[in-house]
């Protein structure tokens, strides 16, 4: 996928769902780790992704969040720096486990 800087702001905004379905179009590999958040969707990696992973999650709409060492997407759910650790405060779920949630809601 590749990147568009007005096309990632528009995805900024795009529903959990509808980031998920992209993410698992564009990079399987990385949609089997995802997690959503809250609303919110996070990627870790082990080690720093290859160029191609990189591009495609900024493509979608993903930011690199260099002091929580995940790549983070807001889900059009925007907020303000956090001191407490949202992954205390929210519910976490895998990103095959949260669509399973929606399609049963």
């Amino acid at each position: 996928m590749d990147y568009d800087k007005e096309r990632a702001k528009e995805n900024a905004r795009l529903s959990t769902v509808a980031v998920l379905a992209l993410l698992e179009k564009h990079a399987p590999e990385v949609w089997r780790r995802a997690e959503v958040v809250g609303r919110w969707i996070w990627v870790h990696f082990d080690a720093k992704p290859p160029s191609a992973i990189r591009t495609t999650l900024s493509a979608i709409g993903f930011r690199w969040n260099r002091k929580r060492g995940y790549w983070q997407h807001p889900c059009g759910k925007f907020s303000g720096r956090s001191r407490a650790n949202p992954r205390e405060k929210y519910r976490i779920t895998r990103a095959a486990g949260f669509a399973e949630d929606e399609a049963a809601a």
